[in-house]
């Protein structure tokens, strides 16, 4: 499965199964970025399903930091940015 890919069934099933979606984002998103402009899409997931559908911020945060730590978000650049 391509980010893109993974990212639209992200967002098609993010509203009916956010448990499910997180879950994937956390286990799978991250081995799935492979470049720069892929960073800032991911945070924007991980925000939103884990904080605004789950409320869980904490989970969300982790996920985010390890986001900053990827090869593809270089620092001072759109997706570090985005995190």
């Amino acid at each position: 499965m391509t980010f893109n890919e993974f990212e639209a069934q992200a967002w098609d099933e993010h509203a009916t199964q956010p448990t499910a979606v997180a879950e994937r984002l956390a286990s799978q998103g991250l081995a799935l970025v492979n470049e720069e402009p892929q960073v800032a899409p991911l945070a924007q997931l991980l925000h939103h399903v884990f904080g605004q559908h789950l409320g869980r911020w904490d989970d969300g945060l982790a996920a985010l930091l390890a986001l900053s730590t990827h090869p593809a978000c270089a620092a001072g650049g759109d997706g570090a940015l985005a995190v």
